[in-house]
């Protein structure tokens, strides 16, 4: 198994759990509003929210912010972006976009969970401009192209 150490910065506004879950492959997000605020979101309402965590990233991994299982299955909320990408050049603080699709307002307090964060690899590509495309059987056939 290989391991890289990202550095997480807990901002003035961070609840602290963050510290509870540092030796985990999901790192959970956290509701991190002012005290005694909270976070309404009506049907169909969608906002960003903040996390209180700053992340230093190495080179070649990116952040995935993913949905809270829980919360899209009994509310119907779930991030907008999913999943949403931090690049290792961004360096301040982690916000969620939610969205709730549930029939039902949903009211988060501060320090209540709202997503997951997930670290992962990824491939700087190359692109290159060309005038013609390798043929493939599926070819341009797009959405639909199953007949299904």
């Amino acid at each position: 198994m290989h391991s890289e150490t990202v550095k997480i910065k807990l901002l003035k506004n961070s609840v602290g759990k963050s510290r509870e879950q540092l030796n985990t492959s999901i790192l959970p997000l956290f509701c991190c509003v002012a005290k005694g605020s909270k976070v309404i979101l009506a049907p169909g309402d969608r906002c960003a929210v903040a996390t209180g965590i700053a992340l230093d990233l190495p080179e070649l991994l990116e952040a995935v912010v993913l949905p809270n299982p829980v919360l899209a299955e009994k509310l119907g909320v779930t991030v907008l972006n999913s999943p949403g990408t931090i690049d290792p050049d961004f360096k301040g603080e982690i916000q969620v976009i939610l969205i709730n699709h549930g029939g039902q307002e949903a009211v988060f307090d501060r320090g209540d969970q709202i997503a997951e964060l997930r670290i992962q690899a990824f491939v700087r590509a190359n692109f290159e401009e060309v005038l013609t495309l390798s043929s493939s059987a599926r070819g341009k056939k797009g959405l639909g192209s199953t007949g299904k």
